[in-house]
């Protein structure tokens, strides 16, 4: 297994923690990235290595040269969220909300329609954690750490 982040920001940074924790080998590049260190990889040697996956960070254009070149050695460009799919092995699924505005309510709301077919919801919001529908945790609980909560709790 071999495997390329490309893009080090925020996610490339969590998948590089990811990496390690399960001790998959991996090599990092970002055009920005200016340190030195030992899983970091030049464009010269990125083309003429073959890696299982590339995992793309979101910042990274979908329309650029470098990623026009990976995607014509047929390489599988992934995404963070296909990471986590493919490694996931819950029974629980899983519903993410995205984007710059209206998260809490869409999610409130989804919560609402799964809750109503029976099933039981933990839910993350802006203002606390909530298993089927009870807030167990009050504060802004909308990263890693609330996800945890929720996916950790037995009824969910």
């Amino acid at each position: 297994m071999n495997k390329l982040i490309y893009g080090y920001g925020v996610t490339g940074k969590a998948v590089e923690a990811f990496f390690n924790k399960k001790n998959i080998p991996y090599k990092i590049f970002d055009e920005n990235l200016t340190e030195n260190f030992n899983n970091k990889i030049e464009i010269d040697a990125l083309l003429k290595e073959d890696f299982d996956e590339v995992i793309l960070s979101p910042g990274i254009r979908e329309n650029n040269d470098l990623l026009n070149q990976i995607r014509n050695k047929n390489l599988n460009v992934i995404t963070d969220i296909d990471l986590f799919d493919k490694y996931h092995n819950q029974k629980s699924k899983i519903i993410g909300v995205t984007g710059t505005n209206g998260k809490t309510t869409t999610s409130r709301m989804v919560a609402h329609i799964l809750k109503m077919s029976g099933a039981t919801v933990g839910l993350t919001t802006t203002d606390g954690v909530y298993i089927d529908g009870a807030r167990t945790f009050a504060g802004d609980m909308t990263g890693p750490t609330a996800a945890k909560m929720v996916l950790r709790d037995p009824k969910v």
